[in-house]
């Protein structure tokens, strides 16, 4: 079975720059994807509201997951109605939104 690609769109972030991008998630050559402020992060985004080692993310079998490593401004979880502060690791559903910080807003697809 051929896996899906994952990817991070930005939908809002206060680097104008970034917002409609889209990066892959390269799980081939990261076990685990750090997400920060900090150039030594797999992924970059350079908000002061995002911690310098913010979150990571990983995939177990199928699914994939997010864990905020302590973060300062939290990680956040779209249900369909509001975000959701992450305490640990949550299994991210498809096309999860995720809030880092109070302003940088992600969209985690699977193609």
């Amino acid at each position: 079975m051929v896996q899906g690609k994952y990817y991070v769109q930005f939908i809002a972030t206060p680097v104008s720059s970034l917002n409609k991008t889209k990066l892959p998630l390269d799980f081939e050559v990261f076990e685990n994807i750090s997400v920060g402020r900090s150039p030594e992060n797999v992924l970059v985004i350079p908000d002061v509201e995002v911690s310098r080692r913010h979150a990571i993310l990983y995939r177990e079998g199928d699914s994939l997951y997010l864990e905020d490593q302590n973060s300062t401004n939290g990680t956040y979880l779209y249900d369909g109605k509001v975000f959701q502060q992450v305490k640990g690791k949550v299994q991210l559903p498809p096309n999860a939104l995720v809030k880092l910080g109070s302003s940088t807003i992600v969209k985690i697809v699977r193609e």
